[in-house]
């Protein structure tokens, strides 16, 4: 199984670096992470240069069937978000080790 970075492991090693406490980090995570939010609900696409796009796409309501149940169901419209990475991103998990 592979590892998973939380928020809690990123701010420690985010800390370490920069000399600021963990619980100051999470705290700015947080803060990211409900602009990044907000402007989701907003409409608007949210680009960090390099690393890559956060956006929303519309979905519109459409007939699905519910395998187990062999019927047809209605999937009503939606809002599903998208990440499309960066040409540095892309890069440097490409890059040799």
């Amino acid at each position: 199984m592979k590892d998973i970075v939380t928020l809690d492991i990123l701010s420690k090693i985010i800390s370490k670096k920069i000399n600021l406490e963990p619980n100051e980090i999470r705290k700015m995570l947080n803060f990211l992470a409900d602009e990044i939010i907000l402007a989701l609900k907003e409409g608007q696409e949210l680009q960090l240069r390099g690393f890559g796009t956060f956006g929303v796409k519309k979905r519109e309501g459409k007939w699905g069937r519910n395998i187990r149940a062999k019927k047809k169901v209605f999937v009503p419209e939606h809002y599903a978000p998208f990440f499309r990475p960066g040409v540095f991103l892309k890069a440097q998990l490409n890059k040799p080790k």
